[in-house]
């Protein structure tokens, strides 16, 4: 904390972060989480996040459909990831199909759905690279990858997370290119099919974390391999397809406020009820 700011007669401790020409501002503490708005205006990824990219199934103008099945979504960030089917023989998921809160979803129903960009590439091993989701696997006790981050198959060169039916988890599979991969996985009953899940995934070799509905499941090594491309909602080879819905998905880097996305993500989808009663945004919008 850096100073007391006075706002219609309150006083408010913390660090200012942002103003904008019309004086609205923000105080974050010394934690980093944003404690204070001013503005009206809603806490938004691309306000406050360093974005990779950014699919919003709720915004139904960044989507081209036909009979309701998806071909383009647009990457929200600005930086031109935009999703598509490459693949020959496979298919996007649905639209205008399900809702959560409200809002509309991308729904996979079937084995030959997946969304690609092939341009996408990050170094996880240098900089952290954050992953921020909300989804849902029906019931079909298979394994659901939710994504990919390379077309390598080969054992050792992986980089993606899936859900693994035999206990409910999550887990990273990624290698450092040895021949064998490093897996991380949040624990058994963490990511049970038929509920939605708020995910926060940090990939970031040795630093690397699940969290799920606010809580840290897991941390370690991730191995050192890099995104080369994106495929959502299938693995590296465009198969072992997760049934479910997708709702929001956000990569970002660098200084990341995870309170914040949590409960944006949380407001906005209706999952409040699924964060820890003390989190900072479980009664609040951020």
């Amino acid at each position: 904390m850096d100073r007391i700011f006075k706002y219609n007669k309150i006083n408010i401790g913390g660090s200012l972060v942002y103003t904008d020409a019309n004086g609205n501002f923000l105080i974050e503490n010394d934690a980093g989480e944003i404690i204070f708005n001013s503005s009206s205006k809603a806490w938004k990824p691309n306000r406050f996040l360093n974005l990779a990219c950014w699919y919003d199934a709720s915004d139904i103008a960044s989507i081209t459909e036909s009979s309701n099945v998806v071909s383009q979504i647009n990457d929200k960030s600005g930086n031109g990831f935009h999703l598509n089917v490459i693949t020959a023989g496979k298919n996007g998921p649905k639209t205008g199909i399900q809702t959560l809160n409200g809002l509309n979803v991308l729904s996979w129903d079937s084995v030959d759905q997946i969304l690609e960009n092939d341009s996408f590439s990050f170094d996880q091993n240098s900089e952290p690279l954050y992953l921020s989701a909300i989804f849902r696997c029906d019931q079909d006790n298979a394994q659901d990858f939710i994504i990919a981050g390379t077309e390598n198959t080969a054992s050792g060169q992986r980089m993606g997370l899936r859900r693994i039916p035999t206990n409910d988890s999550l887990q990273i599979l990624g290698g450092s290119g040895t021949g064998s991969n490093i897996a991380m996985g949040s624990g058994s009953d963490t990511a049970p099919e038929g509920q939605d899940i708020l995910l926060i995934v940090k990939f970031n070799s040795t630093n690397s974390y699940i969290s799920i509905n606010g809580d840290i499941k897991a941390q370690g090594d991730i191995g050192t391999n890099s995104f080369s491309s994106l495929n959502i909602g299938g693995n590296e080879s465009e198969s072992s397809n997760m049934n479910g819905y997708i709702t929001e998905l956000i990569l970002s880097r660098g200084d990341f406020k995870a309170a914040e996305t949590e409960g944006y993500l949380a407001h906005k989808w209706g999952l409040t009820a699924n964060l820890p009663n003390n989190h900072i945004y479980k009664y609040n919008r951020p």
